[in-house]
């Protein structure tokens, strides 16, 4: 991919990123103005929930990254190691989807009586 074409697919991912983000804060104001709760106790402790276990087992997991990584470089110089860029993706991604993963999970479960 030439130089211009990842310039362009940047642009474009920025672009549509505020796109979404415009219409979410829209969406949300149209909804406040109706007088709907946006989140109710459920929703909060459910979104506190799995932000905390997200923000574990993410931390976990940049160890465990940091801990591959030194050993690979020191110890077993023949294994493959992720660059700074590809261990920061990584560790996006696996909160992202951690955090997803766990939100879903509890929203499906049901309420302690």
């Amino acid at each position: 991919m030439t130089i211009i074409g990842r310039i362009v697919l940047v642009l474009v991912l920025i672009v549509g990123i505020g796109i979404l983000w415009g219409w979410h804060v829209w969406k949300n104001r149209q909804m406040r103005k109706a007088g709907r709760v946006l989140a109710d106790e459920r929703t909060q402790i459910i979104e506190g929930r799995s932000a905390r276990i997200a923000l574990y087992l993410s931390l976990y997991f940049m160890l465990g990254l940091l801990w591959y990584m030194f050993l690979a470089r020191n110890l077993a110089p023949g294994l493959p190691v992720p660059e700074t860029e590809a261990a920061l993706i990584l560790t996006v991604l696996f909160s992202s989807v951690t955090h997803l993963a766990v939100r879903t999970y509890l929203s499906r479960k049901p309420d302690p009586a």
